[in-house]
């Protein structure tokens, strides 16, 4: 992330509400943590979307950094996964409805 390889993020519209957590804002400024919890980049948000998950864009999907090949593989990848909502989409029957929130994110600095 820090060398701008992950510029976009993907997640479902409910998750956010569950964590009382608003939609990021443009031009929002945040904190990126490692896995212990230290700062390592500020990023900032660029965009910010609300669609159902089937409308998710191969070029977005391609802004994740993940490394899939195509966009089907990603969905097929992110309904079988261990990926917090995942098991949600996989027992859903109109899974590719679901509400889901894309954001565009840009590295701007290391943190101090």
């Amino acid at each position: 992330m820090s060398a701008g390889y992950k510029t976009a993020t993907t997640g479902l519209l409910e998750d956010y509400a569950k964590e009382t957590e608003g939609l990021e804002c443009l031009g929002e400024r945040m904190a990126l943590l490692d896995g212990q919890g230290h700062p390592i980049a500020v990023i900032e948000i660029t965009g910010v979307e609300v669609k159902p998950f089937s409308e998710v864009t191969w070029e977005h999907v391609q802004a994740e950094g993940e490394g899939d090949v195509s966009l089907e593989e990603w969905r097929a990848g992110i309904a079988a996964t261990g990926i917090v909502w995942a098991p949600r989409l996989r027992t859903a029957p109109l899974w590719s409805a679901w509400p889901s929130v894309s954001s565009r994110i840009d590295p701007l600095e290391p943190a101090a």
